[in-house]
């Protein structure tokens, strides 16, 4: 045995054989065995999206939609008709937050004027009850970023208080529009 001063271990038998740079590769059946699991993962998969295509089979009486996104055959135009531009307050958290709030009805333009009359006649009423909302209003609720939860709610209660179209069956209120900010504190 002789010692190389450059060996890290210092000891090298001449019978030992150093290879540099080649790389180390694993035994050969290792390779093979690893291939084949492969090939035979990507085969029951592709088996199994076969079978399953052959038993579900086509779908029958599907009709495609052409993705219409208002029917232009009825003619009915919406109309915005502002109900609420006030400061609101929530103090769920125990800190007293303001948002600067506005609540927008839109409807059809034939029953735009009946709407108006009824928001002269009981817009205090329903008022009250979105500040009502607005102050019980779980402080999730007023971060959702599209404030889906209260204007849900909202439009619960528009259809709580003018109803439903007789001849089609549709709210009179088709939609709420909420706008908020985020609301700052007022201590």
């Amino acid at each position: 045995m002789t010692t190389n001063p450059g060996c890290p271990g210092g000891d090298l038998n001449m019978n030992d054989e150093m290879t540099v740079g080649q790389p180390v590769s694993p035994p050969s059946g290792r390779r093979r065995w690893g291939v084949f699991l492969a090939l035979a993962t990507a085969t029951l998969q592709v088996a199994a999206a076969l079978g399953l295509m052959m038993i579900m089979g086509t779908p029958k009486g599907v009709v495609a939609d052409d993705l219409a996104l208002a029917d232009s055959s009825s003619g009915e135009i919406l109309v915005e008709i502002p109900l609420l531009d006030n400061r609101l307050q929530n103090k769920q958290t125990g800190i007293t937050r303001v948002y600067d709030v506005q609540v927008v009805l839109k409807a059809s333009t034939s029953r735009a004027s009946w709407i108006r009359e009824q928001i002269t006649r009981h817009g205090h009423e329903y008022r009250a009850s979105i500040f009502h909302l607005w102050r019980s209003a779980d402080p999730a609720h007023l971060d959702e970023p599209f404030l889906q939860t209260l204007t849900r709610r909202i439009q619960d209660q528009m259809l709580e208080f003018l109803g439903r179209e007789a001849s089609t069956g549709q709210p009179v209120v088709r939609e709420v529009i909420l706008i908020s900010g985020t609301g700052f504190p007022a201590e």
